[in-house]
């Protein structure tokens, strides 16, 4: 929340404060997919290059399972979600928590599972594993 509250006052780009109160160290919620291609535009202008993007849903998905095949990426146990989760059994109202609280999956990426939905580049497209490889992540 931090960086895009910087590019909120460069920009004066759309910041809904009520649903962003949890600090700098939180995601940051109720933004749209244009307003998510605004900061990112903003980022790569700042640091002169094409160094960000949002991921592609397969990128996501990817990194997400971190390569399991279970139905989480830490195995198949739903009562070990509250460990490496935000969901709505565990969380105490609906705002964005703080970044890295839970347990990262097994690449080590915080916040896969849980805390807020993601703005991905594209759709869903259930052959993205079926029909082609992994996706490279760069």
């Amino acid at each position: 929340m931090g960086q895009y509250k910087k590019y909120v006052d460069e920009k004066g780009a759309y910041f809904k404060s009520s649903y962003n109160q949890q600090g700098d160290n939180a995601a940051v919620t109720g933004v749209s997919w244009n307003d998510a291609q605004g900061f990112i535009s903003w980022l790569n202008n700042k640091e002169g290059g094409s160094h960000y993007s949002l991921p592609t849903e397969a990128q996501w998905e990817y990194s997400a399972r971190a390569g399991t095949t279970t139905e989480y990426s830490f195995g198949d146990d739903s009562s070990l979600l509250g460990d490496y989760a935000w969901y709505e059994g565990n969380m105490k109202g609906y705002y964005a928590h703080i970044v890295g609280q839970k347990k990262p999956n097994p690449w080590g990426l915080y916040d896969m599972h849980g805390n807020v939905w993601e703005w991905v580049e594209d759709w869903y497209d259930s052959n993205y594993y079926s029909s082609s490889p992994p996706p490279k992540i760069s």
